[in-house]
């Protein structure tokens, strides 16, 4: 289906050997976006920057902790208070405990509380987070602050990626960036909530010049900007 509307597009799916094979190389991502992203685009640039919303676990499936290791500068922002303190111990990254959206407020938030120890990925905003896992998993329910990107970081003038991974929230966060002033070159998007990804996130890019190039595992959509 991804295919078929975007024929212009790569489709990456990496093999369980790939993945391992890169995991053993330095990279992190539970998909392989960080190898993609580094391989394909961002090997050439020269003190890179990021944000990283929705960072969740410093060194668990991190699309951004590898681009640290380059030498890239960057933020990172999640609502989560479990994982400031392990922020603080293993990555150089500042760490912002909050959330990003549209509005400034306050929003009601789902921490998932691990078994296993990878359920807390499933944690968002209570009206994203499905009936089935608050069926399955113990959670803790508490208001967290929101507010739009720009009013984290008014002074940024320049980013070069911005990553997101809100378990269902990105609509809410892609409005409150302002892309008159924030204009990454790279957007990369988790976008699984629709089988092939929702169109609305695309079409919405689109007004901003931005395109999707790339679909990783289906889930994850690169956009580049191209005005």
């Amino acid at each position: 289906m991804f295919k078929k509307k975007y024929p212009k597009a790569t489709y990456i799916n990496y093999t369980i050997e790939e993945l391992s094979a890169q995991q053993r190389q330095g990279y992190y991502s539970q998909y392989g976006q960080d190898f993609y992203l580094w391989s394909e685009y961002l090997s050439n640039l020269d003190n890179g920057s990021f944000i990283d919303i929705g960072a969740n676990k410093p060194d668990v499936n991190s699309n951004s902790i590898f681009l640290e290791k380059q030498g890239w500068s960057g933020v990172a922002i999640d609502p989560l208070k479990q994982v400031q303190s392990e922020w603080l111990e293993k990555r150089e990254t500042p760490f912002v405990c909050g959330a990003v959206s549209d509005v400034e407020g306050n929003q009601p938030f789902i921490e998932v509380l691990p078994k296993q120890g990878w359920e807390h990925a499933l944690s968002g905003f209570k009206e994203h987070v499905r009936e089935e896992d608050l069926k399955i998993y113990d959670y803790r329910k508490y208001d967290v602050a929101t507010k739009p990107l720009n009013k984290y970081f008014p002074n940024i003038d320049r980013v070069n990626l911005i990553l997101i991974d809100v378990e269902g929230a990105e609509m809410q966060v892609l409005r409150g960036i302002d892309f008159s002033s924030f204009k990454p070159t790279f957007l990369m998007i988790e976008n699984d909530n629709a089988i092939g990804g929702d169109e609305l996130i695309r079409e919405y890019l689109k007004e901003f010049n931005y395109e999707c190039v790339a679909r990783i595992a289906a889930t994850d959509d690169l956009f580049i900007r191209t005005g």
